[in-house]
């Protein structure tokens, strides 16, 4: 790729003098070992929308093509935590109307960092998940987003929005009833499609796992992933954990699913064979 050097530079020059921009960085490289990108941080957490499109159109017209072929991005920080991250070229008027939503998103859960890149929203130290989640369905409605929720206390949350109270409420209740410590759940389709947990004791692993599984209620048509860790002592650095595809067939190819032996222990892999003959789909 031809050097932008001088590019960049009046890039940096002219969008970090701008009316709103009280920082402005340039992560740039144009090699064999690195790759060719342009990586801009603008920082203007107290601008007005105006101002946030007039940085958005100036940035558009500075680069104009001399970056394609460039991986591109382009992150603005438009409020206290609240960031927005846009990949390949800026349009102004989307940049606008995504900062409107990510402020009042961020005024309604005001503890949150949120970074919304894409089809993406992350909400990190968030206060909790159902105020969390209301105030996404508030603010997007039946539109589609995918919402990863990552509270002080309590499980982790990825969701495929639209998600409706009822939805929320019914899988709440059914977490509500188990034996096992909930780390992380994951949803779509406004169902359960994952979930990670702690078991007390290997003893009755297979009878909480049984009870969870009884309780959530997988179907082909919902399948669900079901992984599961017991953080007691290790025996020879293997570990009793594992994972079942629920009314499903979807396994990866990882390291431990080829040599199981190798990481698990043997009850470990004792059970997980025992919870895979009875639930999933596999021939």
């Amino acid at each position: 790729m031809p050097d932008r050097e001088p590019q960049v530079q009046r890039l940096e020059d002219e969008v970090s003098a701008m009316p709103g921009v009280e920082d402005f960085r340039v992560i740039y490289s144009n090699s064999v070992k690195t790759g060719s990108k342009l990586n801009v941080t603008v920082r203007m957490p107290t601008a007005s929308e105006a101002q946030i499109a007039e940085v958005a159109t100036r940035i558009t017209v500075l680069k104009q093509d001399d970056f394609d072929g460039y991986s591109e991005s382009t992150e603005f920080e438009i409020g206290d935590r609240l960031m927005l991250r846009f990949d390949g070229q800026l349009s102004s008027d989307r940049v606008v109307k995504r900062a409107r939503r990510l402020r009042q998103l961020g005024s309604a859960v005001p503890k949150a960092e949120i970074n919304w890149y894409g089809g993406e929203l992350e909400l990190r130290e968030a206060p909790d998940i159902a105020g969390s989640l209301a105030a996404v369905r508030t603010e997007f409605g039946s539109e589609p987003v995918r919402v990863e929720v990552m509270p002080d206390d309590g499980p982790w949350w990825t969701v495929d929005f639209p998600f409706s109270i009822a939805q929320q409420q019914r899988i709440r209740g059914q977490l509500s009833e188990l034996r096992v410590d909930v780390a992380y759940v994951r949803v779509a389709n406004g169902r359960p499609s994952g979930l990670s947990v702690g078991v007390s004791d290997p003893k009755t692993a297979y009878r909480d796992l049984n009870a969870l599984i009884a309780t959530m209620r997988p179907t082909r048509e919902h399948p669900m992933s079901l992984s599961w860790r017991w953080d007691g002592s290790a025996q020879d650095d293997r570990k009793f954990q594992g994972m079942v595809h629920v009314a499903g067939c979807g396994y990866s190819n990882t390291a431990g699913e080829k040599d199981p032996e190798r990481y698990f222990t043997q009850k470990a892999i004792d059970l997980q064979r025992r919870l895979r003959d009875e639930f999933d789909t596999c021939p």
